[in-house]
C-alpha cells in the first residue's frame, strides 16, 4: 500500500504529523478549517494509518486527532490486549467496534488474536465493514447489545464520531452478548471490550453465562454521569464483576493516566470523585479480572505507558 496521501484532507495529517503533541492536532484542525472555508478541503471522508493499515474515517472523528497523542493516551486498550494474550489465548470481543480504528490498532501492532466487532450503529457499520474487509481473522456484526432479547424503547444519538442509545425513542431491537455468541463457539473468549457511552453496564449484564464460564477479561469504559442516564451506576456494574467470579481491576482515566490496581472489593468510589464522566467530563476505563488472571492487573500499572 501507497505511503502517500490520498486526499487532501490526507495531506493535512501528514503534516500535523511531523510536529510535536499538542502542536500538531492543533495545527491540523486549523489549517483544515481554513482550507475549508477557501473550498480546497471539502470531502466528508479521510484516511487514516495505523502503521502499514490504512482505514476510511470521517474528518470529524476522534480517531482522526487520537493518533497524534503521547503514547499513553488510548494505548492501554492496546496493552491490556497484549499482557492478556501472553496469559491466555482466544477471541477478541470489540462491543461499540465503531468504524474499526481498535481493530486497526490491534493489527498494526501485530495483535493475530481472532476478533469480533460489534457495531449497531449503520453509519459507523459500512465504515466497519469496509474497513475490516482485508483485514485477516476479523468477523463483524450488525447488532445493538443490551441485557436481553427485547425491543428497547430507544433511539440512537450520532454526534462527532460516537453514538450512544438514548431513553425515548421509537424502539431499537436488542440482542444479549450470551446470545449472540452461540454463532461464535469457534474460539474461547480472552477479552471482552465495550465502549458503548453509558451502555457498558447493561452490554455485560447481557454477557453473565459468558462471563461466569469463561471469565475474560473485560476492558470497559466507567463513565457515571452516562450509566446513570441508563438507570445504572459504577457500583452496580462492579458488584455484578464479583458476582461472575472477578477480582481485582486496573483503571486509567480517560486521557490514558493509569490510576489503581486494587481488588475490585475496595471500589472506585474515590476515582469517581475524580472522574464522574457525563457531558464533556472525564471519566474512567476499567480493566477487570479473575483471580486466575490477577498478574495481568498487577502488572499493567507498572507497563502502562503513565503507569505510577
Amino acid at each position: 500500500m501507497s505511503n502517500a496521501p490520498t486526499t487532501y484532507p490526507d495531506k493535512l495529517l501528514h503534516l500535523a504529523n511531523t510536529l510535536p503533541w499538542p502542536i500538531n492536532s492543533l495545527a491540523f484542525r486549523g489549517l483544515l478549517r481554513v482550507f475549508r472555508s477557501h473550498g480546497k478541503a471539502t470531502g466528508a471522508l479521510t484516511r487514516i494509518r495505523f502503521g502499514k493499515i490504512e482505514i476510511t474515517a470521517p474528518l470529524e472523528h476522534p480517531a482522526v486527532y487520537w493518533r497524534y497523542r503521547p503514547a499513553g493516551f488510548n494505548q492501554n486498550f492496546l496493552l491490556a490486549v497484549q499482557r492478556t494474550l501472553q496469559s491466555r489465548k482466544g477471541l477478541i470481543i470489540d462491543v461499540g467496534a465503531n468504524i474499526g480504528d481498535g481493530v486497526a490498532l490491534l493489527r498494526a501492532a501485530g495483535v493475530e488474536a481472532p476478533i469480533l466487532g460489534i457495531e449497531g450503529a449503520d453509519v459507523w457499520f459500512e465504515l466497519l465493514k469496509s474497513n475490516t474487509a482485508d483485514l485477516p481473522g476479523v468477523e463483524i456484526e450488525h447488532v445493538f447489545l443490551g441485557t436481553g432479547e427485547e425491543n428497547g424503547d430507544l433511539a440512537l444519538d450520532v454526534h462527532d464520531g460516537t453514538s450512544k442509545l438514548v431513553v425515548g425513542g421509537p424502539g431499537i431491537e436488542l440482542t444479549s452478548l450470551d446470545a449472540l455468541m452461540e454463532r461464535h463457539k469457534e474460539h474461547p473468549v480472552a477479552m471482552v471490550k465495550t465502549d458503548t457511552d453509558g451502555f457498558d453496564a447493561k452490554v455485560l449484564f447481557g454477557a453473565r453465562a459468558l462471563m461466569t464460564e469463561q471469565k475474560p477479561v473485560v476492558f470497559a469504559e466507567v463513565d457515571e454521569g452516562l450509566l446513570r442516564d441508563q438507570g445504572n451506576s459504577a457500583q452496580e456494574l462492579l458488584d455484578f464483576l464479583i458476582q461472575c467470579g472477578y477480582s481485582h481491576l486496573t483503571a486509567w482515566n480517560n486521557g490514558g493516566n493509569w490510576l489503581a490496581s486494587r481488588p475490585i472489593s475496595q471500589g472506585i468510589s474515590d476515582l469517581i470523585a475524580r472522574y464522574p464522566g457525563g457531558e464533556n467530563t472525564s471519566y474512567l476505563d476499567v480493566a477487570a479480572f479473575s483471580e486466575a488472571d490477577r498478574e495481568i492487573s498487577d502488572s499493567l500499572g507498572e507497563h502502562s505507558p503513565n503507569g505510577k
